[in-house]
């Protein structure tokens, strides 16, 4: 699977919504090898991925290669079915705006404060479900009398 292919896959704009799906699938059976995203399942496969009958598959294939997002190359080896070649552009060749960020990830490691101390995240007080007849800070004060007393 090739996530780049199927995110083209979703972005690309299609005839029919039919096109859409069954490039979808054939993106979601993608293999990258190099500059070439290939795809070979069955027509068989992609009428049961899709829910779609015979030709309609058919003739979203048809459209999809006039409009230039596919090639369909014959089966050739051992291979019974097509391989579809998707038209999708090389990761390294799609430029991003020039304003773009790169995604930051939050680490799940606290940060350090001066001399190896670990800062914790401030904690929040939440209240109590009214159970017992006491709510949010009286239970911490109950509890704390509670304790004493024992």
């Amino acid at each position: 699977m090739d996530t780049a292919a199927i995110l083209w896959a979703r972005n690309t704009p299609c005839r029919q919504k039919s096109d859409k799906l069954i490039l979808m699938i054939l993106a979601s059976y993608g293999r990258r090898d190099g500059d070439t995203v290939d795809a070979w399942p069955s027509v068989e496969t992609l009428i049961e991925n899709s829910g779609l009958s015979e030709s309609t598959v058919y003739r979203s294939i048809d459209r999809l290669c006039e409009d230039g997002l596919i090639e369909r190359l014959p089966h050739t080896g051992a291979r019974k079915s097509n391989t579809y070649r998707l038209n999708v552009p090389h990761p390294e060749n799609e430029q991003a705006p020039k304003n773009a960020k790169s995604p930051r990830r939050q680490s799940a490691v606290p940060s350090r404060a001066s001399h190896g101390q670990t800062v914790s995240p401030p904690v929040q007080t939440l209240p109590v479900p009214d159970a017992c007849g006491i709510r949010g800070r009286d239970f911490a004060a109950t509890e704390a009398k509670r304790h004493a007393a024992a």
